[in-house]
């Protein structure tokens, strides 16, 4: 579980205004997991559980950048069968999504890291 709270707190650090690569195929955790694997380990990754409706739902991140454009690069460069599944979302709603399950409460107040 240790690496749930680092996931957790990795997400929760977040400049909330800053993007992501949000891996999503279809909510299950070992879909996303896989996903999560076959990207490029040249970014950090983490993986989390959110409330969509009734259901718990898995949805993964990749990297962290300044602007949607940034992101939308780096997407570009990923394997298809993770490109497939990814679009960039902002770090606010991922930290909104994942304090949805259950998650700590994200700390907006941080500055993105330079």
């Amino acid at each position: 579980t240790k690496h749930k709270s680092r996931d957790k707190n990795w997400i929760a650090g977040q400049n909330p205004d800053g993007y992501t690569i949000e891996i999503n195929s279809n909510g299950k955790r070992a879909d996303v997991a896989r996903a999560l694997h076959e990207a490029p380990k040249s970014a950090r990754s983490a993986q989390f559980k959110y409330k969509n409706g009734d259901n718990s739902k898995y949805s993964g991140v990749y990297g962290t950048y300044h602007s949607r454009e940034e992101a939308q690069a780096a997407m570009k460069k990923l394997p298809d069968n993770v490109r497939s599944k990814a679009n960039v979302e902002s770090w606010g709603q991922v930290q909104s999504r994942a304090h949805s399950g259950g998650e700590s409460k994200p700390a907006y107040n941080l500055p993105m890291a330079q």
